[in-house]
C-alpha cells in the first residue's frame, strides 16, 4: 500500500486516524512528507514538528506555494 500525504487526507480520513488512536510516531511511519519539505519527522515532537501540517485549519492549504517561506522548505 502506497503511503499517502497527511495534508491530502479528507477530514473524514483524518478523524478516522485520530479515532484509531494512532500515535505521532505511527503517523510518521504511515504518511509521507511532501517532496519539498526538509522535515525528517514532521509528526514527531522529539524531532521537528510542523504545526501547519497538523493544524486542521492550515492542513488543507499545504502546498509548494504555502510552504515556500518555511525554513524547512527545500531550496531555502
Amino acid at each position: 500500500m502506497e503511503k499517502k500525504f497527511w495534508h491530502e487526507l479528507t477530514d473524514k480520513e483524518v478523524q478516522e486516524s485520530i479515532n484509531k488512536g494512532i500515535t505521532y510516531k505511527e503517523m510518521d511511519d504511515i504518511y509521507k512528507t511532501p517532496d519539498w519539505c526538509k522535515y525528517e519527522h514532521p509528526f514527531c515532537k522529539e524531532f521537528h514538528w510542523c504545526d501547519d501540517l497538523l493544524n486542521p485549519d492550515t492542513r488543507p492549504q499545504i502546498s509548494v506555494e504555502y510552504c515556500n517561506n518555511c525554513k524547512f522548505f527545500k531550496g531555502n
